[in-house]
This record gives structure tokens, C-alpha cells and sequence, in this order.
């Protein structure tokens, strides 16, 4: 087969930004080559448009292009069409594309559209108890409701998310595979009274409520430490860097 996906992020140097979900699309790419599957990977809102190989996969950068008039929409069917000339081309059998942000909506493919679930802007919404805009609410459940099938990388995300925008679709649970011969346990000794915290300083990552957390751990023992290792992001309700907001 020649499978595809769209995504925001990949971690490569020519890519501009990469996270935990172009991580997750790179550690399945890597094992559909090994499965002698064909793979691309449309990486969009990039500097500019090109193509090259990593390790046996195809990526196809998409550049970002700016309206003055129904930006959303045009930018969407850009990347449409960008897609739909590769799938014709190439013969891609199928295409996965993440949920945030419903960036496939509006959006027909020529081959099937697979939506995994890693936590929409509502979900994250939802969870923080604060207003999602209305428009990325629309944005998201339209491009939900359009996919031929949807997965999710855990049943709580799955089961939330049908809460969320009442959806009657099956949702398949796949949780995100990792490369056992790289995440594998160290003969190393653990630094005793150290706690690590590993991923980006962002509030939707429960990273206040760690604080919160610490606070009644060294009420107990003070002499524990908390490590956070990631990037600091800009906090969404107060605008401020997260971890400025942490250490207050």
C-alpha cells in the first residue's frame, strides 16, 4: 500500500517545527517502510514547497500561503489540491490526518481519510474547563464527521471526544507505538529524591496541577526535586510563559 499522512510537524532539520505527534508519525512511517509499504508524509505551513527522502520516507513539504479573503477556506482547499495532484501521481491508497485544529475540513480527498485522535482544541477545552471559540469547535466536529474512519491513541480520548461533539461513528483505539531497541530500560543508577517531568511546560499537559502536586510532596519530605525537561510554551489564559506561571 501507499499510505500517507498530513501533519503539521515532522522531525526532520528541513521541517520548521516538530512534537510529540510528528514523533508519533515518524515512528509509524518508519516501521510501514520495514513492512515494505510506500510512505509520504505532507508536512503543511511550511517555509516552502519541497520534497525529499528520509530514510525511505517521501516528504512532501507544503508552503504556507497567506489570504486576505476566506483565508481558512482557501488555505484548506491549497492543501487539498496540493494532496489531490500526489495522490493521483503517486497512487496513495489512503491518508491519516490528526484532529486538531479540523484541518481536513472542507477538504475531499480521492482515497480515504483516516482522523487520529490525540486530543482536539475542544477535548483540551473541555478539560481546562474554559470557552472554546466557536469556529474551531465547527472546524473540528465537520472534519470528524467527514473521515471515512476514525482512531484514537487511547479509549479515554475516543470516549471523550463522542461526548464532546456527540459522534455516532465507531473510533478504533491504536495507541502510539515506540522503537523498543531506542526506549528501552538503562542499566543506570536513578538520582534517589528526583522527580522528571518530560514534555513541553504547557498548561493542557496537567503541568499546573503538578505544582499544586510538588507543594504537598515536599510538605513531606523537602529535600525531593522536580526536573522539567521540555520547551516553555506561552500559557493560553494568561499569556504568559508557562513556566513563569508554574513557578508563582
Amino acid at each position: 500500500m501507499h499510505i500517507a499522512f498530513l501533519t503539521s510537524e515532522y522531525p526532520h532539520p528541513k521541517v520548521s517545527y516538530a512534537a510529540g505527534i510528528g514523533t508519533s508519525i515518524k515512528n509509524l512511517a518508519k516501521q510501514l517502510v520495514i513492512q515494505n509499504h510506500q510512505v509520504t508524509v505532507f508536512v503543511y505551513s511550511q517555509d516552502k514547497i519541497e520534497t525529499f527522502n528520509d530514510d525511505g520516507i517521501t516528504i512532501q513539504k507544503i508552503a504556507n500561503k497567506k489570504y486576505k479573503i476566506l483565508g481558512w477556506l482557501r488555505h484548506r482547499k491549497y492543501i487539498q489540491n496540493f494532496i489531490n495532484n500526489s495522490i493521483a501521481k503517486e497512487n496513495i491508497d489512503i491518508i491519516e490526518a490528526p484532529d486538531w485544529t479540523g484541518i481536513t475540513a472542507f477538504m475531499k480527498f480521492r482515497c480515504p481519510l483516516v482522523i487520529r485522535l490525540h486530543g482536539t482544541d475542544a477535548y483540551f477545552c473541555s478539560l481546562e474547563g474554559r470557552k472554546q471559540r466557536a469556529k474551531n469547535f465547527f472546524f473540528e466536529k465537520l472534519a470528524l464527521m467527514n473521515a471515512n474512519s476514525i482512531v484514537s491513541v487511547s479509549a479515554f480520548t475516543a470516549g471523550k471526544t463522542k461526548e464532546i461533539f456527540k459522534l455516532n461513528k465507531p473510533i478504533q483505539v491504536i495507541y502510539n507505538g515506540i522503537d523498543i531497541s531506542l526506549f528501552r530500560p538503562l542499566e543506570i543508577s536513578a538520582e534517589m529524591g528526583t522527580i522528571l517531568y518530560f514534555g513541553s511546560i504547557i498548561r493542557k499537559k496537567g503541568l499546573l496541577e503538578l505544582a499544586h502536586i510538588f507543594n504537598k510532596v515536599i510538605e513531606k519530605n523537602p529535600n525531593v526535586q522536580l526536573k522539567l525537561l521540555g520547551k516553555d510554551v506561552v500559557d493560553v489564559q494568561s499569556g504568559k510563559s508557562t513556566l513563569s506561571v508554574f513557578l508563582s
